[in-house]
């Protein structure tokens, strides 16, 4: 059984290989592709928003505890990584097959416009490949799962540290992604719904993220984020969203120093 399980865990690894290629085409060349005359507008345009919600909601749920412990008590608990992965490649793979292109064009460049925002673009994904790496490249796919529990005698601890960009920001990853939607030379329908839903997700997502590692890590996390912004330049959209009633935590479930959960080790984008 534990070759199998290593057989997935390898197979996991090797499908988001291959989706970090495929998503760099769909994002700057597949997503803007206009739609022909006679596309169902209105059908293609919820098609795409669902394929979009599909990728949101199974890569937030996955990130909630609760769920977390439903399904390691059905595989290893330090394969879960790998599963989220599965799950998140998935969801990616439906969108980019399934994605169903509109009609009209917003912007597009040529020349010596095009290559400065794919340069720009280039850049973005090297920011995203730095920002996970710094944070545990192997914790973000779940290879480090993989080989905890392949030689458990190998597994090391993950403790909660800032790093890097991370000492003037909070979330590089989830700049990356907002870099990435945007910079493409040609802005379709299509491609422009995409980066505004895709922008949406990542602003409540890291809001979410913030509230779920307060909980998990308490009081460092707090003083962090009272030094820390979560983006730069974002500081109205701090002020705002940190005072919404939803994203108020109960003091009662915040834990304390001394205190922190494994799962706050291992905490993902």
């Amino acid at each position: 059984m534990r070759w199998a399980w290593l057989l997935f865990g390898l197979s996991t690894q090797a499908l988001f290989i291959v989706l970090i290629v495929s998503l760099m085409w769909f994002m700057h060349f597949g997503a803007a592709t206009v739609a022909i005359d006679g596309t169902q507008i209105w059908s293609a345009a919820l098609i795409d928003m669902v394929l979009i919600c599909l990728f949101a909601v199974s890569h937030s749920l996955l990130l909630i505890p609760r769920i977390r412990r439903s399904f390691t008590a059905l595989i290893p608990a330090p394969l879960y990584g790998c599963l989220f992965c599965l799950v998140s490649c998935l969801s990616l793979w439906s969108l980019m097959y399934w994605w169903h292109p509109l009609p009209g064009v917003w912007w597009q460049y040529d020349g010596y416009w095009w290559w400065t925002i794919m340069t720009l673009a280039a850049g973005a994904w090297i920011l995203l490949a730095y920002s996970m790496w710094i944070t545990g490249l192997g914790h973000q796919t779940g290879l480090t799962g993989l080989m905890a529990y392949w030689r458990p005698h190998r597994a090391q601890p993950r403790s909660f540290q800032t790093r890097g960009l991370y000492r003037y920001f909070r979330h590089p990853i989830y700049l990356s992604f907002f870099l990435i939607v945007w910079l493409t030379p040609v802005m379709s329908t299509g491609h422009l719904m995409l980066s505004v839903l895709m922008t949406s997700y990542l602003l409540i997502g890291s809001w979410l993220k913030d509230r779920r590692l307060v909980q998990l890590i308490g009081e460092p996390y707090q003083r962090y984020m009272a030094t820390v912004p979560g983006y730069p330049g974002f500081s109205w959209w701090e002020k705002n969203v940190s005072s919404a009633r939803f994203l108020r935590i109960a003091p009662d479930t915040i834990h304390r120093p001394g205190n922190i959960p494994a799962t706050a080790k291992s905490d993902r984008e």
